[in-house]
């Protein structure tokens, strides 16, 4: 188990001053970008960013305790030899670059009322951690329907994920079949979650890489095309595919992709069998978009900048 102070010393002296300045953490050689202002008891904070959420710590032996036990529960996952990749790639084998990484990822999942409240934030997420209820009973694929049109079985399981990821825990489905012995998948998007006070609170849907395109993946893709059937776009989004002047892009419900409608269909399934019944879908994670958003900039800002240099370049060649 980690010092508390030993803890507690890296939040104070390494992620407060960067998060409220450069906002560029480095760890074991790697730059993170995670930008928000810390408000401790009622003291007054110089030169605040209003564009930054605000840590509002006004209990502070509570919130050290939580933050200590946090971080001794989360960096058991480095002993998991599964994410041995995942510890080289991220953060090393240092216990201080671990805890950085692991407060790091703790701050960019939050909410913007998880910075108001972070002591219900962190127990939000010690329970995430203990309710591993449907691991346990799903860790292995499972069938749990079948699909007559398609010949095929539904496939479900619950797993630990990546360490950097929204949640601890990830849910994954598919569509499986067996043809002349040979078992075939398709693979349906994942669905990272957390469980606490029985809520299940829904942070991502992304999907995985792209099924191989073989005959049975192109039937399943077939099917899946009918789900939008009898579905048209909002006026919003007509009004904008119609100007000339394009804004704002809005958001659209046939931009929702096929693959997820149905991921999340099994997903809410199975979490009626197992009697969950309340859910929080997490909408904006303030540092992750803001961390999203300056990657694309500097991204951006390297591509103009190396036409820009070409450009000149050519022109002192030319001359």
């Amino acid at each position: 188990m980690i010092k508390q102070e030993d803890i507690l010393k890296v939040f104070y002296e390494e992620i407060v001053p960067v998060a409220s300045s450069t906002g560029n953490l480095k760890i074991d050689g790697i730059n993170y970008n995670i930008s928000f202002n810390t408000r401790i008891l009622n003291n007054n904070i110089n030169n605040i960013n209003s564009d930054l959420p605000l840590l509002m710590i006004s209990d502070v032996d509570n919130f050290n305790n939580k933050l200590a036990l946090y971080i001794n529960e989360t960096i058991k996952v480095f002993d998991d030899r599964r994410f041995d990749y995942a510890k080289e790639m991220f953060c090393g084998n240092k216990v201080e670059d671990q805890i950085k990484f692991l407060m790091m990822v703790l701050f960019s999942n939050a909410r913007e009322e998880d910075f108001r409240n972070p002591i219900s934030y962190l127990d939000m997420e010690l329970d995430f951690l203990k309710n591993r209820d449907l691991v346990d009973k799903y860790y292995d694929y499972t069938k749990i329907a079948s699909v007559e049109e398609l010949d095929s079985d539904i496939e479900i399981c619950f797993q630990r994920q990546n360490p950097n990821l929204e949640t601890p825990y990830v849910f994954s489905s598919r569509i499986a079949k067996k043809t002349d012995g040979k078992r075939e998948y398709f693979d349906l998007p994942n669905i990272s979650y957390g469980v606490s006070d029985d809520i299940v609170y829904i942070y991502t849907i992304q999907g995985k890489k792209k099924n191989i395109e073989d005959k049975f993946s192109k039937k399943i893709n077939r099917a899946l095309y009918k789900i939008n059937s009898g579905v048209e776009p909002n006026d919003e989004y007509l009004e904008y595919k119609n100007s000339e002047k394009k804004g704002f892009y809005p958001e659209n419900i046939i931009d929702v992709t096929h693959s997820s409608v149905v991921a999340l269909t099994i997903f809410l399934a199975a979490l009626n069998n197992e009697k969950y019944k309340e859910l929080t879908v997490v909408d904006y994670l303030p540092i992750r978009y803001m961390s999203k958003t300056k990657t694309l900039t500097n991204k951006y800002l390297h591509k103009t900048d190396s036409k820009n240099f070409s450009s000149i370049e050519k022109s002192v060649e030319k001359e």
